[in-house]
């Protein structure tokens, strides 16, 4: 949030990649960075970097606080659930749904890490974005002809 309006993916590009191999960037028409590391660790170190109280992570001269990034797709996931106390094994709630199998029997891992670069730091403490979930834009092209 509050992210400088001629701010790029390139700017934070330069100033996140000392942290760890970057799979993606993405800023939002709200001036919120999203950077996605390789690693845990390596977004673990951007958290820890912007919290030094003598240097902290500047973009354009100005501070910016960098937050662990909360995946809606995920928590509305966990919503759905699947039950595992049924007596004929695990079923889902949803007759839509099957149960997830996990990336790692496919040969991968889940070891992407996604953080928030959020300018705004408060002096509580807190870490949390203050704002709600805005759904994505869907923008459809209607070129066949």
């Amino acid at each position: 949030m509050g992210l400088p309006p001629n701010c790029s993916v390139l700017d934070l590009k330069s100033r996140f990649e000392i942290y760890g191999s970057i799979s993606r960037i993405r800023i939002n028409c709200d001036a919120v960075g999203y950077i996605v590391y390789r690693s845990k660790e390596s977004a673990e170190s951007a958290i820890a970097a912007s919290l030094d109280s003598s240097f902290g992570i500047t973009v354009d001269s100005k501070r910016v606080q960098v937050l662990w990034a909360t995946d809606p797709l995920a928590q509305w996931r966990d919503g759905i659930g699947v039950n595992a106390n049924n007596d004929k094994g695990a079923t889902s709630s949803s007759k839509l749904l099957r149960p997830e199998v996990p990336l790692s029997r496919h040969g991968r891992s889940n070891k992407l890490a996604s953080t928030i670069v959020n300018p705004r730091t408060t002096d509580d403490g807190s870490s949390m974005l203050e704002l709600p979930f805005k759904g994505r834009e869907i923008v459809a092209y209607d070129d066949i002809l």
